[in-house]
């Protein structure tokens, strides 16, 4: 197979010759940066700037609740009742979440899950702030993903009853 392959190119001209070389060492290179590596790093690199931003939205919510607990003004700790599911569920028809609700239900030991597959932040943080310190539960698991509209994430909000 070598000795055809030589064959091939002796019976080339010189230009040929180069030409085919120019082909084998400038072109099929660039080929195959165009196609491949070149794609691989641009998703490469798409990748970490999204795993900045999950970063930097990470540190604005841990910067945000360590903000509140410093500004909540000291108070002794009163426990109200628990409001249970319907209570719940009348506060997001109240405010206008319901539609939004993908999931709403009560587990044992009184806890509740909810879930949004896609709700506006704002309403979501704002209903959360007016909620939180007199329905009687405490938020013992809370993920935040961000979607692919402006504004809009998915949650899932575990909530236990104060004890």
């Amino acid at each position: 197979m070598v000795d055809a392959l030589l064959d091939l190119l002796l019976r080339l001209s010189a230009r040929e010759r180069w030409l085919l070389g120019l082909l084998g060492m400038v072109v099929l290179p660039a080929a195959l940066w165009a196609m491949l590596l070149q794609p691989l790093q641009a998703r490469h690199d798409a990748a970490r700037a999204s795993r900045s931003e999950a970063q930097a939205l990470g540190l604005w919510l841990v910067d945000r609740v360590g903000e509140s607990t410093r500004m909540a003004p000291e108070t002794t700790q009163s426990t109200h009742p628990p409001i249970g599911t319907s209570g719940l569920e009348q506060s997001l028809v109240d405010i206008g979440l319901r539609p939004q609700v993908s999931e709403l239900s009560a587990q044992t030991g009184g806890t509740l899950r909810l879930r949004f597959d896609a709700v506006q932040f704002t309403q979501l943080s704002n209903w959360l702030s007016q909620s939180d310190p007199a329905w009687g539960y405490t938020i013992a698991a809370f993920r935040l993903e961000r979607t692919g509209e402006p504004g809009e994430v998915a949650v899932d909000l575990t909530l236990d009853p104060q004890s």
